[in-house]
């Protein structure tokens, strides 16, 4: 009869292979979590992490687009306004006065556009998660407030370039192409000042 493989192992594999095992488990091991200053039990660590940046879907459709456009000009107008009222950094509050000013040129020139269009834009309003984004940051101050209008900014910015690059290489109304088209590089220009802004 063939002894089973394991049996014919010289003996002094089976404590190297039990210590081998007990080091790449010691590798792959926690690290303790330290204690409370005071002597009890430690409270979990928990790591927040930036919501992820979501590119939306083409938008090809002049009422979505103008729905779209009027959202996001609306949120980084209201949001800069916001942090202009706490934040201390020179570089943010140049940034949120720029976006203002931008964001109310563009607003107008899509409106003006939607109007040669023959078609009337809808009054500019938030989604539910812009208004809870803007609610929070309008809760916070400091550094806090900072960091959340910058995230906030790169992700509405991301949302808009897309909106406008979209329909500006296939909008179906063909004066409102025209303008989201002049809008795109805008937009893309405000995401490059945003990543000259030192982050904290």
């Amino acid at each position: 009869m063939t002894k089973p493989m394991w049996l014919t192992l010289p003996a002094v594999t089976l404590p190297a292979l039990a210590l081998t095992a007990l080091a790449l488990n010691a590798c792959h091991r926690e690290p303790p979590i330290p204690a409370a200053a005071d002597g009890s039990a430690p409270a979990a660590i928990v790591v927040q992490t930036p919501a992820p940046v979501v590119t939306p879907a083409p938008v090809v459709n002049a009422q979505a687009y103008l729905t779209k456009a009027g959202a996001a000009d609306l949120f980084e107008i209201e949001s800069s306004q916001a942090i202009l009222t706490t934040t201390h950094n020179a570089e943010i509050k140049a940034f949120a006065q720029m976006m203002i000013a931008a964001h109310q040129q563009s607003s107008r020139a899509v409106q003006q556009a939607a109007h040669a269009a023959g078609i009337n834009p809808p009054p500019p309003r938030l989604n539910a998660d812009r208004q809870q984004q803007l609610d929070a940051l309008k809760a916070a101050s400091g550094p806090a407030a900072d960091k959340l209008y910058l995230d906030d900014q790169l992700s509405v910015h991301v949302e808009a370039l897309a909106v406008h690059k979209s329909y500006g290489a296939d909008g179906d109304n063909t004066i409102l192409r025209t303008q989201a088209a002049k809008i795109a590089p805008i937009v893309q220009q405000h995401l490059d000042a945003l990543g000259r802004i030192k982050r904290f």
